[in-house]
């Protein structure tokens, strides 16, 4: 069964880059019921040391349970004008994973995603024009289909 989620999300991705359209993150999804045990919170002395610096804020975010992905929940911490650093916990292991756009090359980032779903739509505004991305959650990294362009209006939220 997890070979063929990994199939039906890799190839979701795959028909994402070669046509550049939209593929709805149904697609890229697998039924699971949202995660409702026992929260686990970081290992900030061993495994999750890199994250230490923020325990306070990601450990914050875990507490209140999943919001993306059935079970992970999505930390957003402000760093500056425009500025994130994002980073997703799993609330059933304790685990932190790191999201792949962070700091202030990607101004005014906006992020849309779901507790049923793996997908993240990420847009941001840098030297003029707007970029976007689609990226799947595989349960230890996250998938690029790629940035687009748009202009810049595209980015007013």
């Amino acid at each position: 069964m997890r070979a063929i989620r990994t199939i039906i999300k890799s190839l979701a991705v795959v028909v994402l880059a070669l046509t550049g359209s939209f593929v709805s993150p149904l697609s890229a999804q697998t039924q699971e019921r949202v995660y409702s045990g026992p929260i686990h919170l970081p290992d900030f002395q061993g495994r999750d040391r890199a994250f230490a610096r923020y325990r306070t804020r990601i450990s914050k975010a875990m507490a209140s349970g999943p919001d993306f992905a059935w079970r992970y929940a999505f930390v957003r911490i402000g760093c500056g004008t425009g500025c994130t650093l994002n980073v997703i916990g799993d609330v059933a292991t304790g685990r932190v994973f790191a999201f792949p756009y962070n700091g202030e090359n990607y101004d005014q980032l906006d992020l849309s995603f779901s507790v049923k779903e793996t997908g993240v739509t990420a847009k941001w505004y840098s030297s003029g024009i707007c970029y976007s991305d689609y990226l799947i959650w595989n349960g230890r990294s996250f998938v690029s289909s790629g940035p687009t362009q748009s202009p810049a209006e595209a980015c007013k939220y």
